[in-house]
């Protein structure tokens, strides 16, 4: 009996085991998956040059294999540089001893904090016969660092046989720093990239099916089935059976999977000019794949890195210096240095020229509060999605083909009632709900949520300006903009793409036969007071009194108009920040202040105060609007108090209309 129950006993760890075991293998599939939405930390190694025991070290570099090679600049007065910016080397290399074959390595330093310094090393494979000269050219990225940059050349083996330090001369520095324009552009398309698209619902449902039918197979089956034939001791012999032909199923469906070998996704942003086809693409590649260790990325047709400089702080972690990129020149092959987790995410910019064949027209105009004209795309792009931001809220047009034009009627109170806001982020609400009810895909959901993550990263409103109505053309496609293919590590990458072009307008409200616009004020105040704007779309402008005192906002009207209405907006329907107190409006007839509205502030919960309470008030033209074009109104605040800078929106029309 005890030999029955240790046997029943066995049968049932092996089957729990096997069942272990499979499931394991399921849950394997996964891995890449859940992985590609984590950024692993990079650690990174340090770089040793083999050879006489040197390593990369620039304050006491010590100078070797002078009497077999010499090296200089090409011309001796070309050494001067511009920090944080491409400088072209040009070196000639001399060979005085014997026929070498090996490679040419510059050292530039780009990137610092503290004691911490990154560097960039540019190399050329190249063969010198004795007594033979050879001028090199490297386009190298080089920062505030150091004056000068580290030459190595190293035989077929490794070993350095010579090095020396090149003297250059610095004779300014960048001003595109972290904070301009270009940087910010580099780090949205930073994030964008960095989202890769979600694996198909087929995938998924693979996976899950796979996972189903052999846990019915080992369980319910497999005891029902022997349990019939009287053989439930066969359970030794089926269940391992059955879990190593799940295993070699499981094994032939990843090894045929498309995600295997790694993830390649290209975010480009592309800025469209009235005077000319030509332009350049800015572009961040992200990879992920499956390999550790080094990352190789090789493009057939070459590419040049785009080398970031900054200063940075790891909070005075001294991490000593660090290798960033081993770039070829001419090969195409950019080596990531460092140490790398399989399926890490990884970030190489680069820039590529672009003919597009033609512009975008944009004929909009604003007419009775409706926006009314045509778009057409005279480029050669077929963008999958374009659309407007009108006034910093977008308006989806839809596919739009290369050559194609469509007419554009949009009201604007609609629009910006109902619309996107550019600058408020993504939907997600909506998209969940979506999502949920069956009415969209994961799939499609990650587009939209991928294309508004990118459009409020770098399509915010750039002029406002009292003069004109900012109009900008947006339009996406997912088309792969290289040639030549792309590998890491010599392998092949499911790859992604996508783009976003734009193109600025703007329209003179002189020339529209009516307008409404929204002015922001000059404000004056004798004490102290703090002034910013709101981090989203900087439509809306924030103040905190500092001292108790009487506040003047002044409304400069735009140039050859003519004002019909005006109205005073404080706060808005969403947000709260109204102004509590008195307010003032200087009457331009006689000379003195007149009560136009107030407000007690006694709201009854935090809710009334959010939503739906702000003053709207009616301006009368010919008593507010001086001869200058000014309105002024005054507004006693008390210390501590903060608010939204109230904007005044005017009715007219322009006095070129036509012209």
């Amino acid at each position: 009996m005890k030999g029955k129950q240790k046997r029943e006993l066995k049968k049932k760890i092996v089957s729990v085991l096997a069942l272990v075991l499979a499931m394991i293998m399921v849950l394997s599939l996964f891995l890449p998956y859940i992985v590609q939405a984590a950024d692993i930390p990079i650690l990174a190694s340090t770089v040793e040059v083999q050879g006489e025991e040197m390593v990369y070290e620039t304050e006491n570099l010590v100078s070797i294999g002078q009497d077999l090679f010499d090296v200089s600049l090409s011309d001796a007065e070309n050494n001067q540089f511009i920090a944080n910016d491409i400088f072209a080397l040009a070196l000639e290399v001399t060979n005085k001893g014997k026929d070498f074959s090996g490679t040419l390595e510059v050292q530039s330093y780009t990137s610092y904090a503290g004691d911490h310094k990154e560097y960039v090393t540019y190399y050329e494979d190249s063969v010198w016969a004795s007594g033979e000269t050879k001028e090199i050219h490297m386009d190298i990225a080089i920062g505030a660092i150091h004056d000068f940059v580290n030459v190595y050349l190293k035989d077929v083996t490794g070993t350095v046989v010579y090095q020396d330090r090149i003297q250059l001369k610095c004779i300014g520095e960048n001003p595109f720093t972290t904070d301009d324009a270009q940087s910010e552009i580099a780090n949205s398309l930073r994030y964008v990239s960095g989202n890769f698209p979600p694996f198909s619902d087929t995938t998924l449902y693979m996976m899950m099916g796979l996972l189903v039918v052999y846990l019915l197979l080992v369980g319910p089956v497999t005891y029902l089935v022997l349990r019939k034939m009287g053989k439930r001791e066969l359970a030794w012999v089926v269940i391992p059976v059955l879990s190593v032909s799940f295993m070699a199923i499981v094994f032939g469906f990843a090894q045929s999977s498309t995600y295997k070998n790694g993830l390649l996704q290209r975010v480009t942003y592309v800025e469209l000019a009235e005077d000319s086809t030509e332009t350049v693409g800015v572009v961040d590649i992200a990879i992920k794949t499956a390999d550790s260790g080094t990352m190789a990325f090789r493009s057939e047709e070459g590419i040049s890195v785009t080398i970031p400089f900054y200063e940075y702080n790891y909070n005075q972690v001294d991490r000593g210096e660090e290798a960033v990129y081993h770039i070829s020149q001419g090969s195409g092959e950019v080596v990531m240095e460092g140490v790398y987790s399989s399926w890490e995410t990884e970030h190489l910019q680069t820039t590529i020229d672009m003919d597009l064949g033609g512009h975008i027209l944009c004929d909009i105009e604003l007419e009775d509060g409706n926006y009314v004209g045509t778009v057409a795309n005279n480029t050669n792009v077929n963008f999958q999605e374009a659309g407007l931001s009108l006034d910093g809220y977008y308006h989806k047009i839809g596919v739009l083909a290369a050559g194609e034009m469509v007419e554009i009627s949009v009201n604007r109170s609609e629009l910006q009632s109902l619309g996107w806001s550019i600058g408020s982020g993504r939907n997600y609400g909506n998209v969940r709900t979506e999502v949920a009810n069956g009415t969209m895909t994961r799939v499609e959901a990650f587009d939209q949520n991928q294309k508004e993550g990118f459009l409020y990263r770098v399509g915010r409103q750039r002029d406002f300006s009292v003069d004109v109505v900012a109009v900008t053309f947006f339009g996406f496609d997912d088309t792969n903009l290289f040639d030549a293919p792309q590998y890491v590590n010599e392998k092949e990458m499911k790859e992604s793409n996508l783009t976003l072009y734009r193109q600025d307008f703007w329209i003179p409200l002189s020339e529209m036969e009516s307008f409404t616009q929204e002015i922001d004020p000059k404000i004056g105040f004798d004490g102290d007071m703090d002034v910013w704007a709101d981090g989203y779309s900087d439509r809306y402008q924030y103040a905190l009194m500092k001292e108790t005192g009487e506040a003047t906002f002044t409304y400069t009207m735009p140039k050859n108009v003519q004002i019909s209405e005006m109205t005073w907006v404080v706060g808005t329907e969403e947000m709260y920040a109204i102004l509590n107190g008195e307010y003032f409006a200087k009457n331009q007839v006689t000379g003195k202040y007149d009560l136009i509205g107030s407000y007690d502030g006694l709201e009854e919960t935090y809710d009334d105060v959010k939503f739906g309470n702000y003053q709207v008030i009616s301006l009368d033209v010919d008593l507010y609007l001086s001869k200058e074009g000014l309105v002024e109104i005054m507004v006693p605040i008390e210390e501590g108090y903060e608010f939204m800078v109230p904007k005044l929106e005017v009715t007219g029309g322009g006095l070129h209309v036509g012209n």
